[in-house]
């Protein structure tokens, strides 16, 4: 897979010992196959720099935006 994304159950609780290594086990597979792995539910910094330092290369949450409605025309362009 090009992106292997981790569900705001893991990320949210990968202070502890069992989420943790379900990251460091998606990262690592997502190294040896070329994909990315994708965080989502970051909502604080703390949660951001913990998946910097786990070794996760993208995110997604509140700590950047709330979820939107994509207007029609930007739709059409990404669908395109």
């Amino acid at each position: 897979p090009e992106y292997i994304k981790l569900a705001r159950s893991i990320t949210q609780h990968c202070d502890r010992r069992g989420p943790r290594g379900v990251v460091q086990a998606a990262v690592a597979f997502a190294s040896s196959v070329g994909s990315h792995v994708v965080a989502e539910g970051i909502e604080q910094p703390q949660t951001r720099e913990m998946m910097l330092d786990l070794g996760v290369s993208h995110g997604q949450g509140y700590l950047w935006g709330r979820p939107t409605v994509i207007p029609p025309a930007t739709r059409e362009r990404l669908t395109a």
